[in-house]
């Protein structure tokens, strides 16, 4: 990795960049990218860089790619703190924000044109690798995002393969085998709980809030989080975890956390109870409903449905969280071929987009409850969770956006009709159009 200084490339092309300065790129340029292609003359990954810790994982992930194609000579990547005043012309000509300072990288081919911006950074590494690699494939000819990481990844396996011969960390290997041995005997289940019964006041439901610095989503969640903190202050404890703090390590694990910011709701007796993982517009309503839900009255259960419902709920979040749900779901390249492949053949399908606790979509649930004693024998009756990568992209697909709703397709999997969960008049709708499919 090339070092923190304002401009800087892989060491192959050093001598060309010791031809540009943050002040020569600057200075009046209408075109500074451009400017910097014509004197690299080769596809450029620019790098503009904060003191977060988020910028320095996307940083070290980077170093990875460098060792590649510096190599190679296909691609140079130019280093920029953003934060440093001599850089504020370049970064504001680029359009780099720092409110708050999240890391940027812009992907210049060989004409100096930006063919596409990252912004921010995800906590899965996964992820940024898949993000880093589509970057590249958009700026290196005749090359695609799978291939490159392939390569990437068989460098750091050779790389690494040494230390696997080393006996000290056999030891270590065999140790912590050995550990996680013992952790399985437990259930998902109880192991959240003892991970997480020490956190907050006794007796009170809580909210462990993942979050990190750099993240651009967590900022925006904040706002809508704090509003929630102080008109359920005496209700429900609101737990802060940086998933970046060790002392919350082993339980960051064990839900295979992999993306922030996260929202898990945990009642009195410390079960999973809600969770939202991500946020945009659409979850705003949600956060504060699922606070309301928490501290609602609820049926009891006895220990062993209460146990298995806790265990379900955790390994669906593990899934979810570790990016698993996610690659799954960009796996489905035909969702229309991929919903007439659910449920029996030859039947229509009725398809619930829902958010746990959310109060329109536990009434829309109702609904469906009601409408399968009737239409159970004729329609598919499925359900599909918005906070699921699958349940999100197949809900793009038939409603137009990730919202609660109701939507009916046909064997074939193709769209029908569909109505949202928030319509005065949903159930007469339904039966309508049921009552057309099932003639």
């Amino acid at each position: 990795m090339a070092g923190d200084s304002n401009l800087s490339l892989p060491q192959s092309t050093q001598t060309k960049t010791d031809q540009i300065s943050p002040e020569a790129i600057s200075s009046g340029l209408k075109d500074p990218h451009k400017e910097i292609a014509n004197q690299i003359n080769q596809a450029l990954l620019l790098d503009f860089f904060t003191t977060q810790k988020g910028s320095k994982q996307l940083r070290d992930q980077l170093a990875s790619f460098e060792k590649h194609f510096s190599k190679s000579g296909q691609v140079s990547t130019i280093h920029i703190d953003a934060e440093d005043p001599k850089n504020q012309d370049l970064t504001k000509q680029y359009g780099v924000t720092l409110e708050p300072p999240i890391p940027t990288l812009l992907y210049l081919d060989a004409q100096g044109q930006v063919k596409k911006r990252q912004v921010g950074v995800f906590y899965d590494r996964d992820q940024n690798d898949q993000q880093i690699s589509e970057g590249l494939s958009a700026i290196i000819p005749n090359s695609s995002a799978d291939q490159i990481l392939r390569d990437v990844r068989i460098i750091d396996t050779k790389e690494a393969a040494p230390a696997y011969k080393n006996n000290e960390n056999k030891n270590l290997e065999g140790t912590r085998r050995k550990s996680d041995q013992s952790e399985q005997t437990l259930s998902a289940g109880k192991q959240f709980i003892e991970l997480t019964e020490e956190l907050g006041r006794p007796g009170l439901p809580k909210v462990l809030h993942f979050s990190m610095e750099g993240c651009g989503p967590c900022k925006q969640l904040e706002p809508v989080l704090e509003k929630a903190r102080k008109k359920f202050a005496d209700k429900v404890d609101v737990i802060d975890i940086d998933v970046n703090d060790s002392k919350y390590k082993k339980l960051i694990e064990h839900l295979s956390l992999n993306g922030v910011p996260a929202l898990l709701y945990v009642d009195k007796q410390g079960t999973l109870a809600d969770v939202i993982i991500g946020f945009d517009k659409s979850v705003e309503g949600a956060v504060g409903s699922k606070f309301e839900h928490l501290t609602a009255k609820k049926q009891s259960k006895n220990d062993e449905d209460l146990a298995a419902l806790q265990d379900k709920k955790v390994e669906q979040f593990r899934e979810i969280s570790s990016g698993k749900r996610a690659r799954e779901a960009e796996r489905i390249s035909n969702i229309s071929e991929y919903m007439s492949g659910l449920g029996r053949p030859g039947h229509f399908k009725i398809a619930e987009f829902y958010i746990d606790g959310h109060k329109v979509c536990k009434s829309a649930h109702n609904l469906m409850e009601r409408l399968k004693k009737s239409y159970g024998e004729k329609v598919d009756f499925l359900q599909f969770d918005l906070n699921d990568p699958i349940g999100n992209k197949i809900a793009k697909k038939y409603l137009g956006s990730p919202s609660a709703g109701v939507a009916i397709v046909n064997p074939e999997g193709l769209y029908y009709t569909c109505f949202y969960s928030n319509d005065q008049e949903l159930e007469d709708r339904l039966r309508s159009s049921l009552k057309q499919v099932t003639r």
